[in-house]
């Protein structure tokens, strides 16, 4: 299979399917690596399954989805999440290894957020009520010539370009013998991030809800050391949750935190995303979690 690096690079969210069935061994593949996903960073267990919704189960998807319309998929890939503090993020982490296994197959797939309780869905996976399914992809075959649909969806903005690393990616230099900021953040270049600018580039190209990149990555720094990287929301004004369990900003941080992790292990950067709040938060930000090199 190509590098992670690759599929990140590579992803787009596909609306348009050419209607063909998987082919047996791209689905047997996919299954099995359904059955061993990756751990959560923060425990909550993830599940995910492929679907082949009914008819009417795909007209109700059509009306439950909020950032999307499909056209000719006939599987769908659900996933679903015990309802817990860090559950979001944990689902955002393991359901995007999940997609991007599915790309590195030949797949193309969209990340659809709703409210899916209570659906012909979450019926078909026996939803239990301590759970509930925050997003679903479906997956196919791309078409050949894609319709008006890979286009604006009928719920998001405007498609926006993607934010420039000066954006996304700070440094914070700390006096060592207070803990107190030497002074404003710097912005991190794509020609000075170093070792970390595959990192930092799979995290700009992270898919997220309206494509409103809400991550913010700041490196920490203080003298003699290598420092910790903090990953922050910058929510986005007047952005609503899907619904009371589900918050796709959260979820959005959980993918972001995939790529880095992903992007990590291929660039020999060994780590793991600890729930270890600093003292200090930027002005406007929400903290989620800490990426310690080990």
């Amino acid at each position: 299979m190509e590098s992670a690096c690759d599929v990140i690079a590579r992803r787009a969210s596909i609306h348009s399917f050419d209607g063909r069935r998987i082919a047996a061994d791209v689905r047997e593949r996919l299954a099995d690596y359904l059955r061993r996903l990756p751990d959560a960073p923060f425990g909550s267990p993830v599940q995910a399954t492929l679907v082949k919704p009914d008819d009417a189960a795909l007209a109700e998807l059509a009306e439950l989805t909020l950032y999307g319309s499909v056209e000719g998929a006939s599987e769908y890939l659900v996933g679903w999440v015990r309802r817990g503090r860090r559950a979001m993020e944990d689902f955002g982490f393991v359901f995007e290894h999940a997609v991007l296994y599915a790309v590195a197959l030949g797949l193309g797939t969209c990340w659809l957020s709703g409210t899916f309780r209570g659906s012909r869905i979450a019926d078909q996976i026996d939803l239990m009520d301590d759970y509930v399914v925050p997003c679903l992809t479906p997956v196919g075959y791309p078409a050949e010539q894609p319709e008006a649909l890979d286009r604006p969806a009928k719920h998001a903005a405007t498609p926006r370009r993607r934010k420039r690393f000066e954006e996304l990616f700070h440094r914070l230099e700390f006096w060592e013998y207070d803990g107190e900021p030497q002074g404003p953040a710097e912005p991190i270049r794509e020609r000075n991030a170093g070792r970390y600018g595959p990192v930092f580039r799979a995290v700009q190209a992270a898919p997220s809800a309206s494509n409103h990149q809400p991550w913010r990555l700041y490196r920490y720094t203080s003298e003699g050391e290598g420092g910790t990287i903090h990953l922050f929301l910058e929510r986005t004004p007047g952005y609503a949750k899907a619904a009371k369990d589900i918050d796709v900003q959260r979820i959005d941080a959980g993918v972001a935190m995939a790529h880095v992790s992903l992007a990590a292990s291929e660039c020999g950067i060994q780590g793991e995303w600890r729930d270890e709040r600093p003292e200090f938060v930027p002005e406007g930000l929400e903290y989620i979690a800490s990426w310690h090199e080990q």
